[in-house]
Order: C-alpha cells, then sequence, then structure tokens
C-alpha cells in the first residue's frame, strides 16, 4: 500500500524511467522517418521528357470520330 501511495503522489522514479525508455523508441521512429524520405527520393521516377496530351488519347474523342464517321453531327463545344 505504501508503495502505491509514493507512486499517486509523485514520489517515485517512475517519469525518469518512462522517459529513459521512450528515448529509444523515438529514436528508432524518427530513423525510420528520415530512411523512407531518402528512399523516396533515391527511387522517384524522372519526369518523362514528352507529356501526353491528354485530350488526344481520349476515349471520348475515339468515341467521337466514330459516331462522326457514322454519320452523327453533333454539336461541338471548344473550351
Amino acid at each position: 500500500m505504501f508503495e502505491f501511495s509514493k507512486l499517486r503522489w509523485g514520489q517515485t522514479h517512475l517519469r525518469q524511467y518512462i522517459l529513459w525508455g521512450l528515448t529509444p523508441v523515438l529514436a528508432l521512429l524518427l530513423y525510420q522517418i528520415i530512411s523512407r524520405g531518402r528512399r523516396k527520393r533515391h527511387n522517384a521516377q524522372p519526369p518523362p521528357k514528352f507529356a501526353r496530351v491528354a485530350r488526344l488519347d481520349s476515349e471520348f474523342y475515339a468515341l467521337e470520330r466514330k459516331l462522326t464517321s457514322r454519320g452523327f453531327i453533333g454539336k461541338r463545344v471548344n473550351h
């Protein structure tokens, strides 16, 4: 009961033990965060030299060409 009372009223060195126990865990987490950032930068692919034009290879433009070839003439909207 005496030890419980000491713990309850803050008369133990429990805070010091917790601090020393958490220090290696926090150091390990910091190391993982730093090494993960380095791996991402190292494994990153360079951007392509020529960017695709999304408009020209869209399925909607292929559908529009197919409908036009079958005689459907729709209203074209320019943006």
